[in-house]
């Protein structure tokens, strides 16, 4: 829960940075954590305004009130085609552009152990490939939507191999493009550091980083 509290605030932060919100989003922070979380429902800010339309941000934790209705209201009324099938896929976040028929699935992933194994992270992009394939078929078949999805998985890389081998560069947010999807869109992976050489160069890598993965989820197939 901590790590997806701490991307979340990242993403929404990156967001307000690169993009003009239509309204103001006013965070709710607690005084103490509960299970993790520090913000209180809703969480998501925006919407907002970008050069490809409006950009809408939809996060599961405004999903998990005790009284269940946000939930229900998802469920009989979907803000998007296919909206109900998604939460099939696991994740943490979506950012929708309506007018774009696009849609960028974001997970916080957090595996204390994926730097051990050389190709591991790529494994798992591969099978997040595989799930969005068939939830994009299950939206098609069943809902008759023809939003493009795409994913991003948000790592901390705790092995410090991205942050270790870019070390004398510029970069300390390590991008790791993952497989094309059959629709054009893209499992890729941004791999945050936790070594305090890289904090002074963080904020920017991670906002080109966002950056280069909207784009490449918002291009034409």
């Amino acid at each position: 829960m901590l790590w997806g509290e701490t991307g979340r605030q990242l993403v929404g932060c990156c967001l307000n940075t690169q993009l003009v919100p239509s309204a103001v989003s006013t965070p709710f922070y607690r005084i103490q954590s509960r299970q993790g979380c520090w913000t209180e429902p809703p969480v998501a800010p925006g919407p907002f305004q970008s050069r490809w339309g409006q950009c809408l941000l939809f996060d599961s934790r405004d999903l998990d009130a005790a009284s269940g209705r946000a939930r229900q209201r998802w469920l009989a009324s979907p803000p998007f085609r296919g909206a109900q099938y998604v939460g099939a896929s696991g994740c943490d976040q979506i950012i929708l552009w309506p007018q774009q028929n696009r849609a960028l699935l974001v997970w916080h992933f957090y595996h204390a152990a994926l730097g051990q194994s050389y190709g591991a992270l790529g494994e798992i992009l591969t099978r997040c490939d595989q799930a969005l394939e068939q939830l994009s078929a299950d939206m098609r078949r069943f809902a008759q939507s023809r939003i493009r999805l795409s994913g991003l998985l948000l790592v901390p890389d705790l092995s410090r191999s991205a942050t270790h081998d870019h070390r004398q560069k510029d970069e300390c947010v390590a991008l790791e493009i993952g497989p094309r999807l059959s629709s054009g869109g893209g499992i890729h992976a941004l791999c945050l550091p936790p070594d305090v050489d890289a904090w002074k160069r963080f904020s920017t890598d991670l906002e080109k980083g966002l950056e280069l993965v909207i784009e490449d989820s918002l291009r034409s197939a």
